[in-house]
């Protein structure tokens, strides 16, 4: 679904999606549709993003009217996983929610790929243009781009239970090989050699220097990385 938008003076009607409806839903439904501005901003946040379907019946309208107040939105189900965190604390592979960055000329063999080893729908597709090189990467991996315009391809909601399978790392793989930026807001499994092959060692280290001389808050790799805590016998 491509929505395109834009601002109007005047509408015949204007839809919410903070409490019974979903907005992602509803773009396979509607043509045509019309939100106040502050609504088409948080358009997603109800749902923060593609979340609230991991807890059992909250895209229904019944559970969404007993429960809405309480769970959905993004600030309160943020402080239900805190809450929440010490009796989950046995499973340390989280849902997927992370948005990578393609390089257009990539996109079709990114697609390809994921298509081929993931296969997760919804995805919430965003182009950027860059307008000026970013410095904190590589310089040899900013040769292989060649391209001003990315493509933002966020995934809000993949299972990542099984053992044998870790979809963050499989992801990972894919948005190297086709020269893309995964962003370190979610869990990363990088090496430590393919973490700087992507990132820009030197100017992070000419500026690590001047702000943190003493290493308080640790070396990039290590506090991006993901690392599994041991399990108590």
């Amino acid at each position: 679904v491509l929505c395109l938008g834009k601002m109007v003076d005047q509408s015949p009607q204007v839809s919410s999606y903070t409490t019974l409806n979903i907005f992602y839903k509803s773009t396979a439904e509607k043509k045509e549709d019309y939100l106040t501005t502050y609504e088409y901003l948080f358009r997603y946040d109800t749902e923060c993003h593609w979340l609230s379907k991991t807890i059992p019946g909250m895209e229904t309208k019944l559970m969404r009217l007993l429960f809405g107040k309480t769970i959905l939105g993004s600030t309160n189900l943020l402080t239900w996983s805190k809450r929440l965190a010490p009796l989950l604390k046995f499973d340390k592979r989280p849902d997927v929610v992370v948005d990578v960055f393609i390089p257009l000329n990539q996109l079709e063999k990114f697609y390809e790929l994921y298509l081929e080893k993931i296969k997760y729908f919804p995805l919430w597709i965003v182009p950027y243009k860059r307008v000026q090189r970013y410095p904190w990467i590589n310089d040899e991996y900013e040769q292989k781009i060649q391209d001003d315009l990315f493509i933002d391809v966020a995934i809000y909601g993949l299972r990542n239970r099984d053992k044998n399978v870790n979809y963050y790392k499989i992801l990972e793989e894919i948005v190297f090989e086709c020269h893309g930026l995964k962003t370190l807001i979610s869990h990363n499994f990088y090496d430590r050699d393919t973490f700087w092959q992507i990132y820009n060692r030197d100017n992070w280290e000419k500026i690590k220097k001047q702000t943190d001389p003493s290493n308080f808050l640790r070396d990039l790799y290590e506090k991006f990385h993901f690392q599994a805590i041991p399990q108590q016998k």
